[in-house]
């Protein structure tokens, strides 16, 4: 109980951190913040008095411990969900046609060392971008800290690219990420890569991973507060499908 407390505890203000200040300006955020304070201190104090035994029986502090753990997770699902919204106004504004229907968009510059001895960007620099775009996507959609708070994570299972055009440095590509497809414990995500010089798709790939347990080695069915924050974010309800 108290590691899974301080792990939701870290993950919720790592992510508290990042929030825009200006948002943080609005009655509705205030309100949550001063509450998420308060329920973060009630935590600490009592994993404090747990800690150092001052009590001759600490399991009462149990029941008060798990209403804190439950308020701040059901602060951080508020919290993300107009977080995911704020995002997915912000990308709709710049995103080009073809990626215009992938809700996670992220812009990279190409290196000059990313080129081979052909004088163009080497094939296998496309999974590097596509592992950029696949953690973007889980940040903003908030699955990393949903499965960050269970003791989990993602492992890559399976990826392929397909090649349209030449990549030349200088450029910047952007790279569009959705969700093709959910399984019991699988994500199949969905690349589309533009070339802005080309102004053009110069390549697209998938790629499968797993809600994976390091600790037991083995796969995890994915939760449903993990379905709901990819639904949110795709603009749709996620149903499994086998």
């Amino acid at each position: 109980m108290i590691s899974y407390a301080k792990t939701v505890l870290s993950a919720l203000l790592s992510s508290w951190d990042k929030q825009d200040g200006r948002h943080a300006k609005s009655i509705q955020m205030q309100t949550k913040i001063i509450a998420a304070d308060f329920l973060a201190i009630l935590l600490i104090v009592l994993l404090l008095i747990v800690q150092y035994n001052s009590l001759h029986n600490p399991m009462i502090l149990i029941g008060p411990m798990s209403m804190a753990i439950i308020g701040l997770e059901r602060l951080a699902a508020s919290t993300n969900g107009s977080k995911v919204a704020r995002n997915r106004t912000m990308l709709e504004q710049n995103k080009v046609q073809p990626l215009a229907n992938y809700p996670v968009v992220i812009k990279l510059p190409i290196q000059w060392g990313d080129q081979d001895a052909f004088g163009h960007v080497n094939n296998t620099v496309a999974f590097r971008w596509f592992e950029s775009a696949r953690f973007a996507y889980m940040e903003q959609s908030g699955v990393d800290p949903l499965l960050t708070a269970s003791g989990l994570g993602p492992i890559l299972a399976s990826i392929r690219c397909d090649y349209r055009r030449q990549v030349k440095y200088p450029d910047n590509v952007q790279i569009g990420t959705k969700i093709k497809r959910l399984g019991s414990s699988s994500i199949t995500f969905d690349h589309t890569v533009y070339g802005e010089s080309e102004q053009a798709v110069v390549a697209t790939g998938e790629a499968v991973v797993v809600v994976f347990d390091y600790s037991s080695n083995q796969p995890r069915r994915m939760s449903d507060d993990v379905r709901s924050a990819i639904g949110l974010i795709e603009g749709e309800s996620a149903s499994e499908q086998m």
